[in-house]
């Protein structure tokens, strides 16, 4: 039995040592409770002693002592010990007793013995020191921390260290002045390191420093300059994810953002920024790093150029698209050197595209460049070429064809006045005469006047030209022409030579002026003046030159009439502008006047008739004629005009006395004042009258020089006959018979004799009788009109230039009595010889291969003369007729083949029409513009065979086959003829083995016409065995490509040489492809790769891979290909044979393997490296819901980024245990169903763990970041249950709940701050509007401030977004809203277009800010070509050209019949609003041309050129007859049809031709074709 009730105090404390520190900033207190054992009979005080008393080092709570009576004994009461601070630092702890002494009445109590407790009051410690001083970051070292006060562990059981404010792990106490303990993770110089022995801490300034951090390697050491991506800084001593400070700068400019993965590895988002060499610098807790790494932004890289061209000084927008372009302010663009202008804008924000506001400039092809930070780029094969300077308008837009007239050229892009715009007129020269194309002129002088102005002082030009030259004003600055535009040249005439003269028909009158075509006919057209009532014309009339009209008067008869003169079109009647002075040189005088008399000679004092050859004589006027002999005049007989062209004068008696003397003739009319103007051609202009002696005894022969004139011949005085009496009578004989008698002359008037040479003999009778005829007789000739025989050789060339020799009589006395002499309405000129029975003369170029006429005049007149035909009145030729015809000249339809090389002698056959009589008409037959033909042989008039001359060996020679004919001259046009030269294209493969052996496959062109004609095959200097050759041609076409194989020889050198092919007929190629020789023993060696940097890049590829190795390629020729991982690699580059880089493609899974490099000479390599394509970490946005029932089953979805792009075996995960199932939706959206596990009770019982969960995705074995739920497992009450249990707080803010014996059966959905869209109409037609594509956009859940989300499209060119914007709200949010995306009509015929929609979020609720949007793409089909009429709509078998108009149809469209493409005859398309298309297709070229010769017109301007369009191309042949679809094929494959649209019919249906089926022919000479079809 245990007495309780025995007297005693009864402490209670942990230890019997008190424990208190006396540092007044961690003061530390003790406590104990007292109480009494047992119950005192009187109060008992118990009071406190300190042992010793001095020094005072704590103080209790309670110094007067606790009382305690007979009600409270058993009540503890607490007493609390605390240290006191001093200024004293005690080297120790201090040691103090503590007595409890006890006072009471109560003997008992009063009797007790006192009772002690120690309290211990701690000392300071010190750390002096620490070994190591430093330490990596997640080092953790062990440390020895040296100082003192550190107390036996025995005495005190808490003991610590910390460094930087981190707690040490695992302390160890070894001596009072030294401790161990593990060096927490941390950062930063100078960490303060404590020690605390019972909650009492070191101040000393002892400090562990972190290592600082260090950068030894990036991932990516170069990249674009718009950022926004990671590179990995892989490294030491980057500190714990907790470190207070961390940042990363690349080239001064801060990481965003700067990711922290561990110690050795940070992830870097690279800012924008431009440059080479940026440094890399990281810095800890202020330490910054010690071996800084470098960073290159990429060089700029332009791969396309928009809008390449515009005007010369409008500032147009130039949209440049590449990489790596830099911020705005960084890089600088020019166009030809010039920088562009103020405006420029650097409109991407992925560094992707630039907008250059065009420099004012001109010209073609000049580069573009940009500049960004100092490193330049040109635009590969890209340059801006402004506007060619334009020409719109020309006013006037006709001037007269002397030039010297100002023109207004309006246009576009003349540039500046300094720029010195050249503007010119061409052709515009006269002088090469018809037919030739003479050169462009520059203005006689100009005007610059502004961008869109230029005056232009015209040089002279012609109205007429042959096809295609006509008269073009182009304006040319700096270099570049622009398109031109016609000028209008019209005749004009300016005077005409005489303006008064005789009025009779025939005479010239020479006319000048500009521009008269030689080849047409005009008339001078005389108006009688002052009233306009009688209009006459001159017969037609060729000009001489462009400057000169022979113009011949008309027969007016009446007297001194002034007319208005112009010139006319012979055919139309229309005049041609006079430009000269008004008058005399406009009015034509039709005057009284006189050419000649009849006879002109008569025997003095014989009363001889005279009649003058006259015109504009007044009928009902008498005229006397006079005889003026050295200034005596002797009046003749005068008599009345018979008509305005003929009077008669008699010679008088009185001139008896004047024999053998010369008389000037002068005419008069009685009654007027002076004499009747002579207009003959008489020297001196007057016409004499020889006064003739009668005749003599022996008189000699008549010389005939001049016409009716008798000489000196006869004797210069009368003679006396017998019986001294004059001459009474005269007798004319002919061949013996008298033809005449009388006692005048008469019988020397011209009609008395016929037309022809005869002589006569003249007797004459005196008063005795007739003289005898010989010896008192004379014999004369007389002459007459030109008679015509034959013409020899009777035909001729067209093109004239042939001699003929003509021959007839009565072609004049001398040379000068010939006046002209023609060949159909030319001159046979010159006239080589004359004889009065012969002419040879040079024919003129015929109009037609026909007859044309042949005739003559000479002074006695015309050898045909125009007559009225007494019935209808009809105008006949009458007189002597001669013909000469005109043959037609070669023509050559084909050559067959159409080439040949250059020494080749294989036999071409030409064919075609008129192409010689025979053997010895054919005269010469060339090729290729001239060459002629080594041999050739006539075999028919359409077909001719020619051995082709050798042409320089190395050239390259095509032209027009040509032949010549005795018969019909010189061909005018031929078929197109090449001689040819081996081309090699290419030589595969390109690196060789030096020892030889490999085969080389060569393609090319013309490359021999076998394996025979093949001379030799040489690699560089070197020979090959020609036993190694195969040859071959293709057998579509002409046989012109050409594949060939020969096994390379060896060589000593490994260089790169031409591969160059000799061939008998054709010589070497020029150098074209190269093969590499590569040594032998390293050729043997495959490629292997032994490094690559970097070792591995994100699925997206697209980094610069740098690979090293051995045998990667003996050159750039010989590297193949480049693989990572079985993915190609783009844009491999050769850098030497251990070194290639390329650029990494894509891919959507991951992939680890082998970087492989090909080459020739090694084949297909190895590595012992692999590279990998790694996918992003799975990023979670948000988890929804996030309550789970206990039980399972509960469907959750994680919204993110990065979750895979297909089901790759992603594993969802809430507090590491992955669900029952994980379901793919798309890389944003995964669905997982929850496993059962047990519910979460408060405070975290019933085994379910803590209540806070975390979420993880795992893709591709890369697991996510882990995101706090703030989700619980349990059986979530009913908050209307009404529970009191200990509500669950959540961490993520959501309402606190309860848990109670009321439970859900299913947990509360939620909304996830989510963005969709959904394309609802996912293409476009670019010509329909309005069908646009649709895309719906939807938020999901509440905002709690305006959601803004944009769309907008990669390419404004194809489609816009209308509207751009949407705004959800909190009214609105649950409507979903559709953004329309319109197409853009571009008129390219481009194809489909797709095109990505780019979509941004802005919001200033942050479950909203940056939320990602899906981003989708869309198509923009290309409008369908529209058929709307085919002409024509028959076609033979053998096809024609046909004109189909519609609509939308591709500048370069194909077009299909019965769905069988024709390639080989290229459609041609423009707009009907500018052109109109003529003649056929054929030639297939992409330029337009083929034969399509094009038309400016002037169509109604309301037509829209890109709405209305014609095409024109050559219908394929067809095999039988039938309808057949017209399909117009758009490049972009897009279709038009009209079904049925064409028939095909056996008969030939287009006019001018004939046959059947397949063989229709031009209609035969002389028939007629009227074409058709059944």
């Amino acid at each position: 039995v245990i007495d309780n009730d025995v007297a005693a105090l009864v402490l209670s404390a942990s230890s019997s040592t008190l424990y208190v520190t006396e540092i007044a900033s961690a003061i530390r207190t003790d406590t104990y409770t007292v109480k009494l054992n047992s119950e005192p009979t009187a109060d008992v005080t118990v009071q406190f002693q300190l042992v010793p008393a001095s020094p005072g080092e704590f103080s209790v709570s309670a110094p007067a002592g606790l009382v305690f009576t007979a009600g409270s004994w058993n009540t503890l009461q607490t007493v609390t010990v605390t240290g006191t601070a001093d200024a004293v630092k005690e080297p120790a702890a201090q040691l103090q007793t503590l007595r409890h002494v006890a006072a009471s009445a109560d003997p008992f109590y009063a009797a007790l013995a006192a009772v002690d407790r120690t309290v211990t009051v701690f000392a300071q410690p010190t750390a002096t020191a620490i070994t190591p001083p430093n330490g990596g970051t997640d080092e953790q070292p062990l440390v020895v921390v040296h100082g003192s006060n550190f107390v036996p562990a025995a005495l005190f059981g808490t003991r610590t260290a910390h460094i930087g404010g981190t707690l040490c792990t695992a302390p160890t106490w070894i001596s009072d002045t030294k401790m161990t303990c593990t060096a927490p993770i941390g950062a930063g110089a100078a960490r303060n390191v404590k020690v605390t022995v019972n909650y009492w801490a070191s101040s000393d300034p002892t400090a562990f420093t972190y290592d600082p951090p260090e950068v030894t390697q990036l991932d990516l050491a170069s990249g674009t300059t718009s950022g926004s991506y990671d590179i990995t800084l892989n490294g030491r001593n980057f500190g714990a994810a907790s470190v207070a400070s961390r940042s990363a700068s690349l080239g001064g400019t801060a990481c965003a953002p700067l990711t922290y993965v561990s110690h050795t590895r940070l992830k870097c988002g690279v800012p924008v920024g431009v440059g080479v060499a940026r440094t890399v610098r990281v810095t800890v807790d202020a330490q910054a790093d010690i071996n800084s790494k470098q960073f290159s932004y990429l060089a700029p890289v332009i791969t396309l150029v928009d809008d390449d061209r515009g005007p010369a000084l409008q500032g147009n927008p130039v949209t440049i698209r590449g990489f790596h372009f830099g911020p705005a302010g960084t890089h600088a663009v020019a166009i030809g050197g010039t920088a562009c202008l103020a405006g420029t804008t650097w409109s991407s924000p992925a560094h992707t595209e630039v907008v250059c506001i065009a420099p004012h400039g001109a010209g073609a092809g000049l580069p573009i460049t940009l500049t960004v930070a100092g490193r330049g780029y040109v635009a590969p094969a890209r340059e801006y070429t402004y506007d060619p300077p334009t020409v719109l308008s020309l006013v006037p837009p006709a001037v007269p064809a002397e030039g010297g007239k100002m023109v207004t050229i309006n246009g576009v892009n003349f540039g500046q006045i300094d720029w010195a715009a050249v503007a010119v007129v061409g052709p515009a020269l006269p002088e090469l005469g018809p037919g030739a194309i003479s050169p462009s002129m520059p203005c006689v002088s100009y005007t610059y006047v502004s961008d869109a102005r230029i005056v232009c002082k015209v040089p002279e030009g012609t109205p007429y030209a042959p096809a295609g030259t006509a008269p073009m004003v182009s304006v040319t600055l700096r270099n570049q022409t622009g398109p031109a535009l016609g000028l209008t040249y019209y005749i004009n005439w300016v005077s005409q030579a005489p303006n008064i003269d005789i009025a009779l028909p025939g005479r010239p009158i020479a006319v000048s002026g500009y521009g008269f075509n030689v080849t047409h006919a005009y008339r001078c057209r005389f108006t009688l003046m002052p009233a306009a009532t009688v209009v006459v014309r001159s017969a037609p009339a060729v000009p001489t030159s462009t400057r000169s009209l022979p113009c011949i008067s008309p027969d007016w008869p009446h007297y001194r009439n002034t007319f208005k003169i112009d010139i006319v079109d012979a055919v139309t009647d229309l005049a041609h502008a006079y430009t000269g002075p008004d008058t005399p040189h406009r009015e034509h005088t039709f005057d009284e006047g006189w050419v000649s008399i009849s006879p002109n000679a008569g025997i003095a004092g014989l009363p001889t008739v005279v009649t003058f050859a006259a015109g504009g004589l007044n009928a009902t006027s008498a005229y006397t004629c006079f005889f003026d002999i050295n200034g005596y005049e002797i009046a003749g007989i005068g008599a009345a005009a018979v008509s305005a062209k003929t009077v008669s004068c008699t010679v008088p008696e009185s001139t008896f006395s004047y024999g053998g003397r010369t008389a000037t003739v002068i005419l008069r009319r009685d009654g007027f004042a002076g004499d009747v103007k002579f207009y003959g051609v008489f020297p001196a202009n007057r016409f004499e009258f020889l006064m003739v002696v009668p005749f003599a005894p022996l008189a000699p022969t008549y010389s005939g020089e001049k016409p009716f004139e008798l000489t000196a011949h006869w004797l210069p005085a009368p003679i006396a006959l017998s019986g001294g009496s004059q001459v009474t009578r005269y007798h004319l004989y002919r061949e013996g018979v008298e033809v005449y008698a009388g006692t005048a002359l008469e019988f020397l008037h011209r009609d008395l004799f016929p037309d022809r040479l005869q002589q006569y003999t003249i007797a004459y009778e005196n008063g005795i009788g007739v003289g005898a005829q010989s010896p008192v007789s004379s014999t004369m000739t007389l002459p007459s009109k030109p008679i015509f025989h034959a013409i020899s050789p009777p035909e001729g060339q067209l093109s004239g230039g042939q001699n003929v020799t003509i021959t007839g009589d009565q072609f004049g006395r001398v040379r000068a009595d010939l006046l002209q002499l023609k060949i159909g309405e030319a001159d046979c000129a010159p006239i080589l010889s004359w004889s009065p029975v012969q002419v040879v003369c040079t024919t003129p170029p015929g109009i037609a291969a026909a007859a044309a006429a042949v005739t003559m005049q000479t002074i006695y007149g015309w050898s045909t003369e125009l007559k009225n035909e007494p019935v209808a009145g009809a105008i006949k030729l009458v007189g002597n007729v001669l013909n000469f015809l005109y043959l037609s000249p070669p023509i050559i339809n084909a050559a067959k083949p159409t080439w040949t090389p250059v020494f080749s002698d294989r036999i071409i056959t030409l064919t075609g029409s008129k192409l010689g009589r025979s053997g010895l008409d054919l005269t010469a037959v060339s090729l290729a513009g001239g060459i002629a033909c080594k041999a050739f042989t006539w075999v028919s008039e359409q077909l001719v065979t020619c051995e082709p001359s050798s042409v320089f060996a190395g050239t390259a020679v095509q032209g027009e086959a040509a032949a010549s004919t005795l018969s019909g001259g010189d061909s005018v046009q031929g078929p197109l003829f090449r001689y040819t030269i081996p081309v090699l294209e290419t030589a595969l493969p390109s690196s060789v083995s030096a020892l030889g052996g490999t085969i080389v496959t060569l393609t090319g062109h013309h490359v021999g016409l076998g394996f025979d004609d093949i001379a030799s095959i040489k690699f560089g200097s070197v020979a090959a065995d020609l036993g190694t050759v195969t040859w071959s041609a293709d057998t579509v076409g002409n046989g012109e490509t050409n594949l060939l194989t020969v096994e390379a020889p060896a060589q000593v050198s490994t260089d790169a040489v031409y591969v160059l092919v000799d061939t008998l007929s054709g010589g070497t190629n020029p150098p074209g492809p190269k093969v590499t020789y590569y040594r032998p023993g390293f050729s043997t060696l495959p490629p292997r790769v032994t490094f690559t940097a970097p070792p591995s890049t994100l699925l997206s590829g697209g980094v610069t891979v740098e690979l090293y190795g051995t045998a990667l390629g003996l050159s750039a020729n010989d590297l193949l290909g480049i693989e990572l991982a079985e993915i190609e690699c783009t844009s491999p580059e050769w850098i030497s044979d251990t070194h290639v880089r390329c650029v990494a493609g894509s891919t959507k899974d991951p992939l680890v393997g082998d970087p492989i490099v090909a080459t020739s000479s090694g084949g297909v390599g190895d590595a012992i490296v692999q590279f990998g394509y790694y996918p992003n970490d799975p990023i979670i946005l948000d988890v929804c819901p996030k309550v789970y029932a206990a039980a399972g089953g509960t469907t959750v979805t994680f919204h993110g980024q990065y979750f895979g792009y297909k089901p790759v075996d992603q594993v969802a995960m809430i507090a590491g245990v992955p669900c029952v199932s994980t379901t793919w939706v798309s890389e944003q959206q995964l669905v997982c169903v929850t496993r059962e596990r047990a519910a979460l009770l408060p405070g975290g019982g019933g085994g379910g763990g803590s209540p806070v969960l975390d979420a993880t995705v795992q893709v591709y074995s890369k697991v996510s970041a882990p995101v706090p739920t703030g989700a619980i497992f349990g059986l979530v009450c009913d908050p209307g249950c009404g529970c009191d249990a200990v509500c669950f707080q959540p961490t993520d803010g959501a309402e606190p709940f309860c848990l109670c014996n009321t439970w859900w059966t299913s947990p509360p959905a939620c909304d996830v701050p989510s963005v969709t869209t959904e394309a609802v109409r996912f293409n476009t037609t670019e010509d329909k509007p309005d069908s646009p594509a649709l895309i719906q956009v939807e938020i999901h859940q509440e905002p709690s401030s305006q959601v803004i989300i944009t769309l907008a499209v990669n390419d404004s060119s194809e489609a816009t977004a209308n509207p751009g914007t949407v705004t959800f709200d909190a009214g609105n949010w649950r409507v979903p809203q559709t953004i329309r995306f319109e197409p853009v009509y571009d008129a390219l015929r481009d194809g489909d277009i797709p095109v990505n929609v780019l979509t941004t979020s802005v919001s200033n609720d942050p479950k909203f800010q940056g939320v990602p949007v899906p981003t989708t793409g869309l198509l923009v089909r290309e409008s369908s070509p529209i058929i709307d009429h085919i002409e024509p709509e028959v076609h033979p078998l053998n096809g024609t050209t046909v004109t189909i108009e519609g609509r939308n149809f591709d500048p370069w469209a194909d077009t299909m019949f019965a769905t069988v493409i024709s390639l080989a005859n290229r459609t041609v398309m423009l707009h009907r609003g500018n052109y109109t298309l003529i003649g056929g297709g054929g030639g297939g070229n992409e330029d337009g041309s083929g034969g399509i010769a094009v038309l400016q017109t002037g169509d109604d301007a309301s037509h829209d050129p890109n709405n209305d369009v014609v095409a024109i191309r050559t219908v394929s042949p067809a095999m039988e007859p039938g309808y057949a679809d017209v399909w117009v094929v758009n490049r972009g494959g897009t279709r038009g049809v009209r079904l049925r649209g064409v028939f095909y019919t056996e008969d030939c249906p287009t006019p001018g031709t004939f046959g059947r089926g397949l063989d229709c022919e031009p209609c035969p000479e002389g028939a007629v074709c009227p074409g058709g079809d059944r």
